[in-house]
């Protein structure tokens, strides 16, 4: 079988790849990386594959005065390799409709809230300090719109507020990479999340399976 060959567009942190390179090393996953695009040199992600020796694997070029250029050469790329689906891992730019419409349902996003509330861009500062009693993030499908996209997962935790922000934090990476992990599962089993999963203090629609969210928790709770 095949395996399905993924893409993505990164900014500097890339959480949600390393996510997903984690749960593949650990055998929860299994994919290959297509290509990476980024318009930060600085990218976490660009110095890992380079530590690595995957040179030819990713293409980190400004954007400055070239924004349809660029963006027209990294879709030429994933195309030449193949690419079966992006995913979008802090990339702070919206991608254009051309894009989009040659990968229609094929692009992912992880947001950091409980959409619609707060689309585009938010820091989970932002989100802490809101006084919501509630926190969320959702795995959505990327469409010509901001952030409106179908959604696949949506997770809710409690606000643990600014005063214990280091806990925000952590569930926040917690979930997101449990949601974005089972995502990447469902897509190379070819099914469609159902049900409802009670983890702790967190709610997730569609469920998340257990072996995954076990390992993530030990990851970020220890």
């Amino acid at each position: 079988m095949t395996n399905i060959r993924l893409g993505f567009f990164v900014g500097k942190g890339g959480g949600d790849y390393f996510a997903l390179e984690k749960a593949r090393a650990s055998g929860l996953i299994d994919y290959d990386l297509s290509y990476v695009c980024t318009s930060s040199k600085l990218s976490r992600v660009v110095e890992s594959l380079k530590s690595e020796g995957r040179q030819e694997f990713y293409v980190a070029e400004s954007m400055k005065n070239r924004r349809e250029e660029f963006f027209r050469e990294s879709l030429a790329r994933l195309q030449a390799h193949n690419t079966d689906w992006i995913f979008t891992s802090g990339f702070l730019f919206l991608l254009p409709d051309f894009l989009v419409e040659q990968f229609r349902n094929r692009i992912i996003n992880s947001h950091q809230s409980l959409l619609p509330a707060y689309q585009g861009i938010h820091t989970k500062e932002d989100m802490a300090s809101t006084g919501d009693k509630f926190l969320g993030a959702t795995i959505h499908f990327v469409d010509t719109t901001m952030d409106m996209g179908p959604k696949l997962f949506q997770a809710v935790f409690p606000n643990y507020g600014m005063a214990d922000f280091s806990r925000v934090l952590r569930h926040y990476r917690f979930v997101q990479d449990a949601l974005i992990v089972q995502q990447v599962r469902n897509l190379a089993r070819n099914q469609v999340g159902q049900g409802m999963t009670v983890f702790n203090e967190t709610m997730i629609i569609p469920a998340v399976d257990e072996d995954i969210l076990n390992y993530f928790y030990a990851e970020h709770y220890g």
